[in-house]
């Protein structure tokens, strides 16, 4: 997942839940809680994603294995990452 905890990534949701709610003008309406929640939910699955796309990032470049001696094998994992983000509409 990431370096945050769970309860991190609740704690920062709340942040910006209370935040939208209480905004002027109200940027959401509605209970702060629920918004919490759904804010929450979609940092985690942000961060799985991320996770999945570094596992096949890491895959790929294990797959080309000798073919990347002498390369920069950090530089060719970025690069990886960044293609299969981009092909995922994902930003990093």
């Amino acid at each position: 997942m990431s370096a945050l905890t769970s309860e991190e990534i609740d704690a920062v949701a709340r942040e910006i839940a209370v935040a939208l709610c209480q905004s002027e003008p109200q940027m959401v309406s509605g209970d702060a809680g629920r918004a919490a929640t759904v804010i929450a939910h979609t940092i985690r699955n942000n961060f799985a994603t991320e996770q999945k796309i570094d596992d096949e990032a890491a895959a790929a470049l294990a797959a080309m294995g000798p073919k990347t001696a002498g390369m920069d094998r950090g530089t060719l994992l970025a690069g990886l990452r960044d293609r299969i983000a981009k092909k995922h509409g994902f930003v990093l």
